[in-house]
């Protein structure tokens, strides 16, 4: 998905390849669609180091919280 809109949380994209059972959920490639950022399910791995960087004080110490209560 390419996303092309953010509004806080929201966000809007187009599918921009072939996604699997498409036939199940009728998302094919072009098609555009809104979704809540606790949508995303992957990052592809060469975004990671991006995101982090583009991470503010906050989002990087809630991050940070989220990543400790991992470990018990």
């Amino acid at each position: 998905l390419q996303v092309t809109g953010r509004d806080e949380k929201f966000l809007k994209g187009k599918v921009d390849n072939p996604w699997y059972e498409s036939r199940l959920h009728g998302l094919n490639a072009g098609n555009e669609i809104a979704f809540h950022e606790d949508h995303i399910l992957a990052i592809h791995d060469i975004h990671r180091q991006e995101l982090v960087f583009g991470m503010d004080d906050a989002d990087l110490k809630e991050f940070a919280q989220w990543l400790g209560s991992q470990k018990r």
